[in-house]
């Protein structure tokens, strides 16, 4: 049974000055949604959502023979599927609270379940995104279990020379930050999401051009730090490291378990994600739009199970899957960080 909050969790300051002002939390950029391909599942339509992608036809290279017809080339196709889940979760509140309660606890309750949705949809999301099978790792190791490099201008170079190869496109259009779907256009690039444990490392690539510098006015994207070797970075703490994960080696060079290390520690592993186009895909359910329904039920309301109307709450839900549409189009970059960086 879900617990219920009353005034023993919620407690009313009975002492001292009161602020009126309730302090804010800390709110971390939602940036998944902007550069993936949005699609809508429609209702009753089964919770597997599908994709095809007919793969290019090779050059017909070898001139025709007079009279002669070509035997043909054979259509090749790749299936894509993903299941969307739900996902949701509920804050019940008491009477008492609502009737006696100093702060609006029903009105922050509804802020605190938008941006728990919000960050569950990034959650899921990068865990959907660091399991790509495209990798490289730093300094051009074998393994995870290697890496005892930042991220070099050379691993960059790498990532990039094979999203080209792979014929991957540069995103040039993000969709809106906006519950209807749409798309506004941004200079060519791939993107790159990384931690903010990453920056300072990023910011020390030679060309690095901070997103300061860009010369126009809100060229710059919500989270961007800057650009290098046609890669634009944007920072998100969702891109989670994998703690201690460079196991053969201890150094106290590099972040270990999220700190500085005092004494030889194994370094914890960064994924930077570069993306093309269309890498990836975002799934919600129809009529879910790009937010999740959120409900509200006043304390006071009777119903069969509530008669007095006790109980009362807010809570969310959503329909939501993310897919990776293309392994070519997108790059895992698996770097350490430096402890101290200059």
């Amino acid at each position: 049974m879900n617990p219920i909050n009353t005034t023993g969790d919620i407690s009313p300051r009975t002492s001292g000055a009161l602020a009126r002002k309730l302090l804010e939390v800390a709110q971390p950029i939602m940036v998944s949604q902007r550069f993936g391909q949005p699609d809508v599942q429609e209702k009753n339509a089964s919770k597997v959502r599908r994709w095809r992608r007919y793969e290019t036809l090779p050059p017909a290279v070898a001139p025709l023979a007079e009279g002669i017809t070509p035997n043909g080339t054979k259509v090749r196709y790749t299936d894509y599927q993903t299941q969307l889940q739900e996902f949701g979760d509920v804050v019940p509140l008491t009477d008492v609270v609502a009737d006696t309660h100093e702060d609006p606890v029903l009105q922050e309750m509804t802020k605190r379940i938008a941006q728990q949705a919000a960050e569950t949809v990034e959650v899921v999301t990068f865990e959907a995104l660091k399991g790509g099978s495209n990798v490289i790792f730093a300094n051009n190791v074998a393994t995870r279990l290697l890496v005892t490099s930042a991220i070099a201008r050379s691993d960059l170079r790498i990532a990039v020379r094979t999203l080209k190869r792979n014929r991957a496109m540069k995103i040039s259009s993000i969709i809106n930050a906006s519950p209807n779907i749409g798309t506004s256009p941004v200079e060519a690039a791939f993107f790159a999401f990384a931690h903010p444990d990453v920056t300072a490392d990023i910011r020390g690539l030679p060309g690095f051009k901070n997103s300061v510098e860009y010369g126009a006015p809100g060229k710059s994207l919500p989270g961007e730090i800057g650009a290098a070797e046609d890669v634009r970075f944007i920072e998100t703490d969702f891109c989670t490291p994998w703690l201690a994960a460079a196991t053969s080696i201890s150094s106290t060079t590099y972040l270990s378990n999220g700190a500085i290390p005092s004494a030889g520690a194994a370094p914890d592993v960064y994924p930077v994600i570069i993306l093309g186009q269309d890498a990836y895909g975002v799934v919600r359910l129809q009529g879910y739009g790009n937010s999740p329904k959120i409900y509200v039920q006043n304390p006071g309301t009777s119903s069969k199970s509530d008669i007095l109307g006790q109980r009362g709450g807010v809570g969310w839900k959503l329909w939501y899957s993310a897919v990776r549409l293309n392994e070519l189009w997108m790059e895992r970059l698996e770097v350490a960080v430096t402890a101290k960086p200059s």
